[in-house]
C-alpha cells in the first residue's frame, strides 16, 4: 500500500468557461456524468493514493458536498498565498503529487507519475509532446530533452519550447521551499509577453530549476485535455465516452424496447426508458432516469446527464447535462447545460453558410479549436420556438431567446433577446377575385 499523499487543486473561477462559470466549479463539472475531481479521486485510489486533499477557493460548496462521506479525502479552502496552503499539506519526508482538477487524464498516464522519480531528480512533471499538435502560445509550457527539464514558459513562441505542462506533478521534499519563495509572477515568458501576478507550479520548479535541482520529464502517451474553455470540456466527454465499453451496457431497471437501434457501445443509467425507434449513435453514455423517445436521434460520442427527455424527433449531441428536456424537432450539438428548456424547432449550426471559421472571443483571447464551432448553452436557460443558435454561439446562463430569434456570438448571463416584429396589415377577402 502506498503512503503518497495527493492534492487537487480546484481554486479557480474559470471565467473562460464562460456559459458554465455562473454555477459550476468547473473541476466539479460533469465528465461523463461523474463531478472530474471525483473521477481523479477515483483514479488515485485505483492507484493506492488514498489520501486525497482538494484545494478550494471559487465555489468551495462544489468541493465539501462532493467529497463528502469519501474515506481519506479532506478539503483545504484557498487563500491569496496558495504557496503556503501547497506547503503546508505536502509531505516532508516523501514526494506529494500534485494535479489540476480541470484535466482529462486517463489511469495509464497517471500512474506513471507516481513512478520512483530518476536518481537526482528534485520533482518530475508530466508533459504532452509537441507532436500532439497544441499551439503553444496558448499554453504553460516546457523545454526538455533526455527525460529532463531545462526551463518552463509562459504562452511562449514555438521555437522556445519542445512540450505542454498538463499540470500533474510529483514533487519531492527539496522542491517544497520554492512554493513559498518564487516570484510572484511568471518569471519566463518571451519578450513583450504580459504574465499577471498569481501563483503556477510551474513557476515554482523554475526557481527549483535555477537553484541547481533537476526536474524530470514525463509524457503522455494517451489523450489529454485541460479544460480552460468549453469546447475543451466537450472534448474531454467526447473523449470519455469513447473510452466506454464496447457492448450496450444497462441495469435491469431500465426499459428498452425493440425498436430501438443501438449503433455501438452505449451505457444506459438505471431507471431509464428508450423506446419508440429512437436511435443512439456508438460511444454513448446515457445517465439516469432518462427518457428518450419518439424516433429521436443521440449522435455518437454524446454524453447525456440524468432525468432529460429527448423526444419527438429531436436530434441532439455532445453534452446534455441534468434535468435538460429536447423535443419537436429540435436539432443542437455542443453543451447544454442542467435544466435547460430547449423550445420546438430549435436548431443549432455548425458550419458557417459562407464557410469561415468560427474564432470566439473568450476572455480577451482570439480562440481556435475545431468545436468552438458547436454551440454552448448555460445552465437554467430557454429557447424559443424555432429558434436559432448560429455557429460558436454561446448563451448565458438564467437567459432566454425568444420564437425564432438568432443568436450569433455571446450572450450574457440573466439576459432575454426578442425579436420585434414589423407587421402589415391590409384588406383581404373575396373581392381579391373579383366577387
Amino acid at each position: 500500500m502506498r503512503t503518497m499523499k495527493a492534492i487537487i487543486l480546484a481554486g479557480g473561477k474559470g471565467r473562460r468557461m464562460f456559459p458554465f462559470d455562473k454555477y459550476w466549479q468547473k473541476a466539479f463539472m460533469p465528465v461523463g456524468n461523474r463531478p472530474n475531481a471525483l473521477r481523479l479521486i477515483d483514479m488515485l485510489n485505483r492507484l493506492d493514493i488514498n489520501d486525497v486533499s482538494i484545494v478550494s477557493g471559487y465555489k468551495p460548496e462544489w468541493a465539501n458536498h462532493a467529497v463528502q462521506g469519501i474515506p481519506g479525502v479532506s478539503v483545504a479552502e484557498a487563500s491569496d498565498n496558495l504557496g503556503t496552503v501547497l506547503s503546508g499539506l505536502c509531505s516532508a519526508d516523501s514526494p506529494t503529487l500534485i494535479l489540476h482538477g480541470d484535466i482529462y487524464i486517463e489511469l495509464e498516464d497517471l500512474a506513471q507519475m507516481i513512478e520512483t522519480p530518476p536518481p537526482g531528480a528534485a520533482a518530475v512533471a508530466l508533459l504532452q509532446s509537441e507532436d500532439s499538435g497544441f499551439r503553444k502560445s496558448d499554453w504553460i509550457c516546457a523545454k526538455a530533452s533526455a527525460g529532463q527539464i531545462e526551463a518552463f514558459w509562459g504562452h511562449p513562441r514555438p521555437n522556445y519550447v519542445s512540450a505542454r505542462s498538463c499540470g500533474v506533478f510529483l514533487l519531492g521534499p527539496q522542491t517544497i521551499p520554492r512554493l513559498t519563495a518564487s516570484p510572484p509572477h511568471f518569471k519566463n515568458v518571451p519578450s513583450g509577453g504580459m504574465p499577471p501576478d498569481g501563483f503556477w507550479v510551474e513557476n515554482c520548479l523554475q526557481a527549483a530549476l535555477d537553484d541547481g535541482l533537476m526536474v524530470a520529464a514525463r509524457y503522455t502517451g494517451r489523450p489529454f485535455v485541460d479544460m480552460d474553455y468549453p469546447w475543451d470540456y466537450l472534448e474531454a466527454n467526447t473523449l470519455c465516452a469513447s473510452a466506454g465499453e464496447n457492448g450496450v451496457v444497462m441495469d435491469d431497471s431500465c426499459q428498452i424496447s425493440e425498436d430501438v437501434v443501438f449503433k455501438g457501445g452505449c451505457i444506459v443509467g438505471r431507471g431509464t426508458v428508450i423506446r419508440n425507434h429512437a436511435i443512439i449513435g456508438e460511444n454513448c453514455i446515457i445517465g439516469t432516469d432518462y427518457v428518450i423517445e419518439d424516433h429521436c436521434k443521440i449522435a455518437a460520442g454524446s454524453v447525456i446527464g440524468n432525468g432529460c427527455r429527448i423526444g419527438f424527433s429531436a436530434e441532439v449531441g455532445g453534452v446534455l447535462m441534468d434535468r435538460t428536456s429536447a423535443i419537436h424537432g429540435c436539432e443542437l450539438y455542443g453543451v447544454i447545460g442542467a435544466a435547460v428548456d430547449v423550445g420546438a424547432g430549435t436548431v443549432s449550426a455548425s458550419l458557417r453558410f459562407d464557410d469561415a471559421e468560427t474564432n470566439p472571443l473568450a476572455e480577451g483571447k482570439r480562440c481556435s479549436h475545431p468545436l468552438a464551432k458547436m454551440v454552448y448553452v448555460g445552465d437554467h436557460s430557454r429557447t424559443g420556438v424555432n429558434s436559432i443558435l448560429l455557429p460558436g454561439a454561446r448563451m448565458g446562463a438564467n437567459s432566454a431567446l425568444g420564437p425564432g430569434v438568432v443568436l450569433d456570438g455571446k450572450l450574457e448571463h440573466g439576459t432575454i433577446v426578442t425579436q420585434k416584429q414589423d407587421l402589415v396589415k391590409r384588406d383581404w377577402g373575396p373581392d381579391k377575385y373579383g366577387w
